[in-house]
C-alpha cells in the first residue's frame, strides 16, 4: 500500500475515534500514535495534516456535504463511515494539489473498505459533483 493511501486511512481512523470520544485534537494524536504500530514519519505527518484539515473545517465540509444530498436525505441520515470519507475528499480537494482522480479513487475505495459498494458509489458521486460545481482540475 502507497505511503499517501496508508495515511488517508489513517486520517479516517482518527477521525473515527474523534466521532467516538470527546478527546481535543492533540489528545488524541498523541493516543493515536502510541497505540498504532505505525513508524513512517511521512504517514504520520500526513495523516495528522488531514486530521486537522477535518477538524478545523468540519462545519465548512459538512454544509458543503449537506447540499449534494438527494431530496428527502439529511446529513444525519449518512453513516460516520460516509461522512468522515467525504469530510477527507473535501480537505483534500480544497486544500491540497494532489490530483483530482487519485482523491476520487482514495476516498471511494475506503468507503468500499469500512461499508460497502453502494457507499463507495455515493462518495465518488458526491465528490464528482463538488469537483465539477467548484472547477477543481488537477490531474
Amino acid at each position: 500500500m502507497k505511503l499517501k493511501s496508508i495515511a488517508r486511512e489513517k486520517a479516517f481512523k482518527m477521525l473515527y475515534q474523534a466521532e467516538m470520544t470527546n478527546f481535543k485534537p492533540d489528545r488524541l494524536i498523541k493516543q493515536f500514535w502510541e497505540l498504532d504500530e505505525e513508524k513512517n514519519e511521512k504517514v504520520k505527518l500526513l495523516a495528522n495534516k488531514l486530521f486537522r484539515l477535518v477538524i478545523d473545517k468540519k462545519g465548512y465540509a459538512d454544509d458543503i456535504i449537506s447540499k449534494y444530498l438527494k431530496e428527502g436525505w439529511t446529513f444525519e441520515r449518512l453513516t460516520e463511515t460516509v461522512k468522515n470519507t467525504l469530510r477527507l475528499g473535501i480537505a483534500e480537494l480544497f486544500n491540497t494539489e494532489t490530483p483530482v482522480y487519485a482523491i476520487l479513487d482514495e476516498y471511494t475505495t475506503l468507503a468500499k473498505k469500512y461499508e460497502d459498494e453502494k457507499a463507495a458509489s455515493f462518495v465518488n458521486g458526491v465528490l464528482e459533483k463538488i469537483r465539477k460545481d467548484f472547477n477543481i482540475e488537477r490531474g
